[in-house]
C-alpha cells in the first residue's frame, strides 16, 4: 500500500501531505522496531485494532482513488471525508505504536529497578 500511495501521489491523485504521513508512519514504526531490537531486545509485534482499522481505511481510500480514476465512482465530499478519517487513523496508529513500545520499555526498566512508574498508555 505504501508503493501505491507514493505512485498515486506522484500522479497527483492523492495529496502529497497524505503520502508523507503514510511514509512517516511507516518510517517511525520500522525505525522504532529496529532501535528497540538493537537497544532493548526482541520486538514482539502485534497489530492493534487501531492499526487494523488504519489498514482497512487505507485500502478503501486507495481503492476509491483507483475507482474514481477509472470513472467507476464520482469523487466529492465523501472522498475528502474518507481522506481526512484515514489521515487521522494514520497519525493515531503511529502514535499508538510509539506509546505502546515506550510503555513496554518503561515496564522492563521498572522490573529491573531502573524506573519508578510506567507511563499512561491509552488503549
Amino acid at each position: 500500500m505504501l508503493t501505491v500511495t507514493l505512485v498515486l501521489a506522484l500522479q497527483d491523485w492523492v495529496p502529497w501531505w497524505f503520502a508523507l504521513a503514510v511514509v512517516m508512519r511507516d518510517v517511525v514504526i520500522v525505525s522504532g522496531a529496529i532501535a528497540y531490537h538493537l537497544l532493548i531486545g526482541r520486538v514482539e509485534m502485534a497489530p492493534s485494532g487501531l492499526s487494523k482499522l488504519n489498514t482497512a481505511l487505507e485500502f478503501l481510500l486507495l481503492a476509491s482513488v483507483l475507482a474514481i480514476g477509472a470513472g467507476r465512482l464520482d469523487g466529492g465530499a465523501w472522498w475528502h471525508l474518507l481522506l481526512l478519517i484515514t489521515l487521522v487513523s494514520v497519525v493515531l496508529s503511529g502514535v499508538q505504536y510509539v506509546l505502546v513500545w515506550s510503555a513496554r520499555q518503561h515496564k522492563r526498566a521498572a522490573r529491573q529497578g531502573r524506573c519508578q512508574q510506567a507511563p499512561f498508555v491509552p488503549r
